[in-house]
């Protein structure tokens, strides 16, 4: 459920939003918490109105003021962070959204420090085992979350995507001890202004196995590019599948992915992919990429 999908929303839906129960929602409207009106018997929640409820609790950022824009950001993610395995019924140590906030759109390109969230600053970097990433009110396919480990960075980098599963067991991506950073990686394929729309044009997911789905994998988008080094991200020796995904509304010019062995050494060799799909093994490359590049098509 997205909040800018629709304009009202019913308590059902706004429940689902907020995870909560719908008797919360009975309840907060009773105590005037947030505003609502009927139709017939039955209560609806105008879009603006839930937006001034989140901002009013600190669930979203205040509007990010610049010499471009005024807009306020959206939602993407929400993050829970646990020091322990998550107790049934949510119960044990939590931090419930980093700084009791949403992690939101950053106002400043991809890679804004407005969406950069320091966990040392929170006295979290050293208890981390567990993270839960939510989609948040206006998460759009595409977009993900990296983790950052401050001493090693640009070396140690994982990213991560709701879309993929919700709960990540941090021992075992290699991240309990060593995250320090929550980053927020939008789509580009959806920007607040449609008059600057730059959309993706691949996105590549790396997995060590054809049946992984607990452990996260790799994502990565040709905005990131044009060479990605694998070995920075520990997948040189254990790249078996990837995925090619196409973005829909590119009107540039074919973007292909090239594989490397030995990138930018004497005697390099590549080749180039075109598959959505890919079983490196099939090709012999599984034991060799060492690098990917996106190449426009000759």
């Amino acid at each position: 459920m997205k909040l800018a999908d629709q304009e009202f929303f019913t308590v059902a839906e706004l429940a689902e939003i907020l995870r909560v129960k719908p008797l919360t929602i009975y309840r907060m409207v009773k105590r005037g918490e947030i505003a609502s009106f009927k139709i017939g018997r039955s209560l609806r929640f105008n879009r603006d109105d839930v937006r001034r409820f989140l901002q009013s609790k600190r669930l979203l950022h205040p509007t990010i003021t610049n010499i471009t824009t005024t807009a306020q950001p959206d939602t993407r993610f929400r993050v829970v962070l646990f020091d322990s395995a998550p107790k049934p019924y949510g119960h044990g140590t939590t931090s419930w959204d980093i700084n009791d906030n949403f992690l939101t759109n950053p106002q400043h390109g991809n890679h804004s420090p407005y969406g950069t969230y320091d966990l040392k600053t929170i006295g979290w970097d050293k208890m981390v085992a567990h993270m839960r990433i939510y989609p948040g009110l206006d998460y759009v396919r595409g977009d993900h979350i990296q983790l950052l480990d401050r001493e090693t960075f640009p070396a140690n980098v994982r990213s991560i995507d709701p879309h993929t599963t919700t709960h990540y067991d941090l021992n075992r991506i290699g991240f309990a001890d060593r995250t320090t950073h929550i980053w927020t990686i939008l789509n580009p394929n959806t920007p607040a202004n449609q008059e600057d729309y730059k959309p993706w044009r691949l996105r590549v997911s790396l997995f060590d196995s054809p049946k992984q789905t607990d452990i996260p994998h790799l994502i990565f988008y040709d905005f990131m590019g044009p060479v990605i080094d694998l070995n920075a991200y520990h997948f040189a020796d254990k790249a078996a599948y990837i995925t090619i995904e196409r973005g829909t509304r590119s009107s540039a010019p074919e973007l292909n992915l090239k594989l490397w062995d030995n990138f930018n050494k004497p005697g390099a060799k590549s080749t180039i992919l075109t598959k959505e799909t890919t079983n490196l093994n099939e090709i012999h490359w599984a034991d060799r990429a060492d690098a990917i590049e996106f190449t426009t098509s000759t």
